[in-house]
């Protein structure tokens, strides 16, 4: 397992400054043997009902009062000591509000509040991956994945701080000395894991004004907690489990938390990238041009998909990508969704037409990440007289989904109809542009009855028809 946090890729983009909407941090220190924690907890839990949305809670657990057998520190005692001493924590309960603020609690949520209304120049968005493993026990479910944070400076010049992230454990079951029965956001480790001097201490992050930087740490929920009195294993359930990740000034500068995040992790809603289309000036892209790339997002769930991300990366020294993000703000439950106007390249002074690679890859708001897709750029043909060839390869059964794979040797216009087998049309596939190279159009075939039907392209003054059936 990689314990570094590893630097994918850095992309500017020549915005005005402007202020992200903050996510607050609270870590709350408490103890399963200290009684006025009990309350502590149940404030801490109203609040957050309230707002969840633009909160993000760690409790912290200490070993004291005595007896001090809280099974959670015991657990990470260093991990747990570490937060303390930085805080110079001496009474629990104790909040700590981004960092900087240890309020009483009668003040907690307006504390809260203020800080979510403060600006900040940090956005921070999280998506993750997670493949389950076998239950250690009946019931639970374990894994590992990856998580990938975006940072975006939003403002002109550079931040440094230091981004710590954390798994924590909700509906915990166990009854200390105080009576409380379940426990939330329990600190479970620092990340990356183990929690060495990366987790406990942070990593140095320096990030240049209006740049967004991407960041991808590994973690897994294979944690098991030995609870008193009998001090039997209990694995933690990554059904409970979430990931909180905060970018935090050092100690000499006043530890204020500029950003926090917070992602569950077996939530997830699959969707994928597809047939993306650079658009010239022209019929090619060439050197000094730029040109808008489109992609398709494809919503293969029955749930929508919200506040989806879509970034683009070209590795070519000859191609600069101008805006390299793109959003959506919803794609309904198994529909599709292009993109327009929104992605941005341009190709050098000493581009000369031949192809490059385009990768993408896309997370959705609630922390679901979309298949990395690629496809290779080939330029056009010069306009010489000469007719433009394509191929179509349409699948000879469908059940519920299906892709249309149509290649096009340039920038064609398109049209993509579907038949049923009496010649009535039955629905448009696609029309638009296409882009050089191999175009994935999605096929939505659920609502069909089964049976023939017949898909007609249209392209570069040829049409071409192929049959396939449908089936369920």
């Amino acid at each position: 397992m990689r314990k570094l946090i590893v630097l994918l890729g850095l992309v500017l983009i020549p915005l005005t400054g402007f202020a992200a909407e903050r996510m607050v941090l609270g870590e709350l220190f408490t103890s399963t043997t200290c009684g006025p924690c009990v309350s502590g907890n149940s404030i801490l839990d109203g609040i957050l009902a309230q707002k969840d949305d633009y909160l993000a809670v760690i409790r912290i657990h200490m070993n004291w009062p005595s007896p001090g057998n809280d099974p959670w520190y015991s657990y990470i005692a260093a991990t747990n000591n570490s937060r303390r001493y930085l805080y110079n924590i001496s009474s629990i309960p104790a909040l700590v509000v981004d960092g900087i603020s240890k309020p009483p609690r009668a003040n907690w949520g307006t504390t809260i509040d203020s800080r979510h209304e403060t600006t900040t120049p940090v956005a921070m968005n999280l998506y993750r991956t997670f493949i389950p493993a076998e239950a250690y026990l009946e019931g639970e479910v374990q894994g590992e994945g990856e998580v990938t944070i975006v940072l975006t400076n939003e403002e002109f010049l550079s931040l440094s701080f230091y981004l710590f992230g954390a798994l924590v454990a909700n509906d915990q079951e166990y009854t200390g000395t105080n009576g409380d029965p379940e426990h939330d956001q329990v600190l479970i480790a620092m990340l990356p894991k183990p929690s060495d001097d990366i987790g406990l201490n942070g990593t140095e992050v320096t990030l240049k004004g209006n740049s967004t930087m991407t960041l991808t740490v590994t973690y897994d929920t294979y944690d098991v907690i030995n609870l008193p009195p009998t001090y039997e294993g209990t694995p933690v359930d990554a059904e409970d489990c979430e990931l909180v990740f905060w970018c935090q000034k050092p100690q000499s500068d006043g530890l204020e938390v500029l950003q926090a995040a917070k992602v569950d992790i077996t939530s997830h809603v699959d969707f994928e990238l597809s047939n993306p289309v650079v658009i010239p000036p022209d019929e090619k892209l060439d050197a000094g041009e730029q040109a808008g790339v489109n992609i398709t997002i494809s919503n293969n769930s029955d749930e929508p998909l919200s506040d989806v991300t879509v970034f683009l990366e070209i590795a070519d020294e000859d191609i600069t990508v101008l805006q390299g993000k793109a959003t959506a703000e919803t794609v309904e439950a198994g529909a599709t969704f292009t993109v327009e106007d929104q992605l941005l390249i341009e190709a050098g002074e000493d581009y000369d037409g031949s192809s490059f690679e385009m990768s993408f890859w896309a997370g959705a708001g609630n922390g679901s990440l979309a298949p990395e897709f690629a496809q290779t750029y080939e330029p056009g043909i010069e306009e010489n007289g000469s007719s433009y060839p394509f191929s179509v390869d349409v699948p000879t059964i469908v059940t519920d989904r299906g892709f249309i794979n149509l290649s096009s040797p340039g920038f064609l216009d398109a049209e993509v109809t579907l038949y049923d087998a009496a010649g009535c049309k039955v629905s448009h596939v696609y029309s638009g542009k296409l882009s050089s190279g191999v175009n994935r159009l999605p096929l939505e075939a659920r609502d069909l009855t089964e049976g023939v039907y017949f898909i007609k392209v249209l392209c570069g003054g040829y049409n071409k028809v192929s049959k396939l059936l449908v089936l369920h």
